[in-house]
C-alpha cells in the first residue's frame, strides 16, 4: 500500500510537471504565433526610420540586493546558451545580418530570421525590434542596434543606453524569465569596452528594477570583457552601498562555447 501511494505520489508530480511545460510552450507559442502576424502585417507598412530622443543614461533611484543575484557574467557563444527566453542581437540598422554575434545569431537561427527581419523594414540606431528565434535555443530575438563609436560626442552615449534599454523593455514586455545580452557595438563598431560596460550594468540594472522577475546573463566574447563587467559591477554596486564591509561575491566567468 505504501509503494502504491508513493507510486501514485510520483504520478502525480510528473503530471503537474507536464502540465506546467505545455502551459508554458503555449504561452511562448502564442507570443510567437503573435509575432508573425505582426511580421506580416508589417511587410506593408512602412516604418518611419527616426532617431529616437537622446537622454543620459538613466539612474536607478534605489537598488535592492537581490538585483545582483539575478545578474551573471559568462564568456561563451551567445546562440549556445541554455534555458534562455530571449537572446538579445547586436544588430546594425538593416537588420539583415552582418559580422560577429549578429551574424553568429542568423546563421544559428537559420534563414527564416532573415525573413522576418527583411518585412520589418530596418531599425534605427537606438531601438531594437523582436522576431521569433526560430532554430535558436529560445523564444524570441531582440534586434538591438548600437552606435557607432566616433570619439564619444556624436550622442553615442546615449543611443547605446537607449538600445539596451528598448531591448530590455522589449524582453519585459515579453514576460522574458531569462535574458541572454551581448556587448553591444564593441565589436566592428568600436566601442571602447571600458565605457560601454558603464552604460550596459546600469541599463541592466534598471530594467531589473522594473521587471523583478527577470535575470540577465551578459555574455562576453572573451575572458578581458568579462572581466571588465566584473569591475563594473562590482564597482556600481560597491557606488550604492551594497558591498557592505565585506567582500562582494561576484559572478563567476565560466568559460565555454566558442568565441
Amino acid at each position: 500500500a505504501y509503494a502504491d501511494a508513493a507510486a501514485d505520489a510520483d504520478y502525480a508530480a510528473a503530471d503537474a510537471d507536464a502540465a506546467a511545460y505545455a502551459a508554458r510552450k503555449a504561452f511562448w507559442l502564442a507570443i510567437r504565433d503573435r509575432l508573425l502576424a505582426e511580421l506580416a502585417a508589417a511587410a506593408s507598412i512602412t516604418k518611419p526610420r527616426s532617431r529616437p530622443m537622446t537622454t543620459d543614461t538613466q539612474e536607478p533611484a534605489a537598488v535592492p540586493r537581490d538585483v545582483f543575484s539575478r545578474i551573471s557574467v559568462v564568456v561563451g557563444d551567445i546562440t549556445a546558451q541554455p534555458y534562455v527566453d530571449v537572446i538579445v542581437n547586436a544588430a546594425n540598422e538593416s537588420l539583415l545580418g552582418g559580422g560577429g554575434v549578429d551574424g553568429a545569431i542568423h546563421r544559428a537561427a537559420g534563414p527564416k530570421l532573415l525573413e522576418a527581419c527583411r518585412v520589418l523594414g530596418g531599425c534605427p540606431t537606438g531601438s531594437s525590434r523582436m522576431t521569433p528565434a526560430f532554430c535558436l535555443n529560445a523564444n524570441l530575438v531582440a534586434h538591438a542596434v548600437g552606435p557607432m563609436w566616433q570619439g564619444g560626442d556624436k550622442g553615442e552615449p546615449a543611443l547605446l543606453a537607449h538600445a539596451y534599454r528598448s531591448a530590455m523593455r522589449m524582453a519585459g514586455l515579453h514576460a522574458a524569465g531569462i535574458v541572454a545580452l551581448p556587448a553591444i557595438s564593441t565589436g566592428v563598431y568600436g566601442y571602447p569596452v571600458d565605457l560601454a560596460t558603464k552604460i550596459a550594468v546600469r541599463e541592466v540594472i534598471a530594467a531589473l528594477l522594473e521587471w523583478t522577475s527577470m535575470s540577465v546573463r551578459l555574455v562576453c566574447f572573451d575572458e578581458k570583457t568579462a572581466i571588465v563587467y566584473q569591475h563594473e559591477l562590482f564597482s556600481f554596486f560597491h557606488e550604492w552601498g551594497l558591498a557592505g564591509g565585506h567582500v562582494l561575491d561576484l559572478p563567476d566567468c565560466s568559460a565555454g562555447g566558442s568565441k
